[in-house]
């Protein structure tokens, strides 16, 4: 596909389709790019995509973006190039872009509203809103600029302090979102910016009821309304409710196309999500996730990798269960217990793997002024108390224990001597009295 030159793309090129094409195809391509792309692998693939998607599944967003096409190969030419450098993040070349693409139109929609959007990725939230509150006074008919307004006050509602202002953005967000419904009651996005809102102010089962509208909002449930069921899910990832979260699994897959393309992207989508139900630390949400995504799955490599992810979920989910005997443990030393703790952070995605490797030097030299006895006692208490946070990184742990001295593995030598005469005895008394019973019953 030709998204690897993307200083030569617009929107439509993006996403591999014809200025003709109807939604529909728009949709297709989507769903069929997205497995290639992934955000993990190729965040700026991923990104190029969903702009696309964005702008042109919103069709008064379409048309504004049409109508900017057609004033000429030039402003054809730095639509591309400004669209090229917010792919990339190099912000500070698509800003005089846009900025040329605004004069030169006489004030062009879609080229405000990527202004807004720079704007609002270099930190400058306040002019963005600006900007977006111009543009939706000037066209107030177009559904997505009001949702990007809502997500950009949402954004100032995050990071106020103030308890009253908080409140008079979130109001304000609202709004929009909700204007955004009546322009276009079919479109999912502004029922589930809403349902975020509700989200971020922990209200989980409101949240919930508005996924469910934007599942209705075509008024039957389709693959269409994919969106809708995945953000219902990580609602309900929140509240720990399994049989809720089971059912929502199983109403995607019913609606889930017989097509690898479909499938493709579903797995795809299921493994994003993953990362940010780690950080909840919800490991119940993750396994039946990884489960979900094994049924749906149609490349053999995938699901054995999925497979391997399954385990380490478990060792998660029953580490957790045991978390908070482990830390009140009396047994273990302190630094141990951190240095667990840092690595659960590593596994829920909160640390870098350098900022690891640098916590676990700290971890060495915490150990300075402790006896190796102490050291290895506490280490073996872990490994036999505790086996599933041992499993976070067996691979680490048998490197310190073996460098305090201790024994890793199951082999026959590994046995202490006195256990050797315990099986010794046994088997003798075993022995002895089965004798006596093959006495007792022979003629």
């Amino acid at each position: 596909m030709p998204i690897e030159n993307l200083e030569n793309l617009d929107l439509y090129q993006a996403l591999d389709v014809q200025r003709t094409d109807p939604s529909g195809a728009i949709h297709e391509a989507f769903i069929k790019l997205v497995p290639k792309h992934p955000p993990g692998k190729d965040p700026e693939g991923f990104r190029a995509l969903s702009l696309a998607y964005q702008t042109l599944m919103d069709p008064k967003a379409r048309d504004e973006y049409d109508n900017l096409l057609a004033c000429g190969p030039n402003i054809e030419n730095l639509m591309s190039n400004a669209f090229a450098a917010m792919v990339q993040g190099r912000l500070k070349r698509a800003e005089p872009l846009i900025r040329s693409i605004v004069e030169e139109t006489g004030g062009a929609s879609e080229a405000i509203m990527m202004l807004g959007q720079v704007q609002f990725e270099q930190g400058h939230v306040r002019d963005a809103i600006q900007t977006l509150l111009e543009l939706v006074e000037k066209y107030p008919q177009v559904p997505l600029y009001r949702v990007n307004l809502g997500n950009m006050l949402m954004n100032r509602y995050v990071e106020s302090v103030d308890e009253e202002v908080k409140q008079h953005v979130l109001n304000r967000a609202r709004e929009n979102y909700e204007k955004a419904i009546e322009l276009d009651v079919s479109s999912h996005s502004p029922y589930i910016e809403m349902a975020k809102t509700y989200l971020s102010t922990e209200d989980h089962e409101t949240a919930y009821q508005w996924t469910e509208k934007a599942v209705m909002a075509n008024g039957r449930e389709d693959f269409d309304d994919f969106d809708a069921f995945l953000f219902g899910y990580f609602v309900l990832a929140h509240t720990g409710d399994t049989d809720r979260m089971c059912n929502q699994l199983l109403r995607i897959e019913s609606v889930l196309p017989n097509l690898d393309d479909a499938k493709r992207f579903v797995v795809a989508s299921f493994v994003h999500l993953t990362f940010s139900i780690v950080r909840l630390r919800k490991f119940a949400a993750v396994r039946e996730l990884i489960l979900s995504s094994i049924r749906v799955s149609v490349d053999r490599k995938e699901i054995r990798d999925l497979e391997e992810q399954l385990k380490e979920t478990e060792f998660a989910l029953e580490a957790d269960l045991t978390w908070n005997e482990f830390v009140a443990d009396r047994f273990i030393l302190d630094p141990v217990k951190d240095l667990a703790a840092k690595m659960f952070d590593f596994y829920m995605l909160k640390t870098t793997p350098e900022r690891f490797e640098a916590q676990t030097q700290e971890f060495s030299k915490s150990l300075e002024e402790i006896s190796v006895i102490t050291i290895r006692e506490s280490l073996a208490r872990l490994k036999l108390r505790y086996p599933a946070i041992w499993k976070l990184n067996e691979v680490l742990w048998n490197e310190l224990f073996i460098a305090v001295g201790g024994k890793v593995g199951r082999g026959l030598h590994n046995i202490p001597c006195w256990v050797w005469l315990i099986i010794v005895f046994a088997l003798m008394y075993l022995v002895g009295s089965l004798a006596q019973w093959i006495a007792r019953v022979t003629p």
